[in-house]
């Protein structure tokens, strides 16, 4: 005679117990982030553009004539992957480079691009005002200045400008 087996319960019947993610920051702001691009993204997507490149926008037009290298390190992108989206731009005449007294490739907004960003900045706004409803307006805040206070720390800003070492432990066979 067969036994007959009871379905086990599903364990996505409900939310998933996080363990030790509970401990880590980094689990918590990646599911941020993604919270935050899960609305921005389709917001830009009509303009063919991405965060990322919206970010370089805005500290080009916050830092007219900076380095190709400051906006990669401030934004944690790879030069060739920021070259690459600069030349998306340099082709699209919403950025130009220039020779400063500072830097070889100083980086501007041309009025092109000046107005492309000026049409994205509402967007943005309104998916931080939605983020801000969604989280509620003292909260947000609150994760914005510890946000803040995170990426300005001095810790943060030395690990930003040292190089990556690859010279990672190896990895334990089990």
């Amino acid at each position: 005679m067969k036994k007959s087996r009871r379905p086990q319960q599903s364990i996505e019947a409900g939310p998933l117990q996080l363990g030790v993610l509970n401990q880590y920051v980094g689990y918590f702001a990646r599911r941020v982030q993604v919270a935050c691009f899960k609305d921005l993204i389709p917001r830009l997507a009509p303009w063919k553009i991405r965060p990322v490149q919206f970010s370089i926008l805005a500290l080009i037009e916050a830092n007219p004539g900076v380095s190709p290298t400051a906006i990669g390190r401030t934004l944690s992108v790879e030069r060739a992957r920021m070259t690459r989206l600069l030349h998306i731009f340099e082709e699209k005449n919403f950025v130009e480079r220039r020779l400063t007294r500072t830097h070889v490739h100083s980086l501007f907004l041309t009025p092109k691009g000046a107005k492309f960003f000026a049409r994205l900045k509402p967007i943005a706004i309104r998916n931080e005002a939605h983020m801000a409803r969604v989280l509620g307006q003292r909260t947000s805040r609150q994760l914005n200045s510890i946000l803040k206070k995170w990426i300005n720390s001095p810790e943060y800003q030395t690990w930003l400008t040292t190089e990556y070492k690859r010279d990672r432990p190896s990895v334990p066979e089990f």
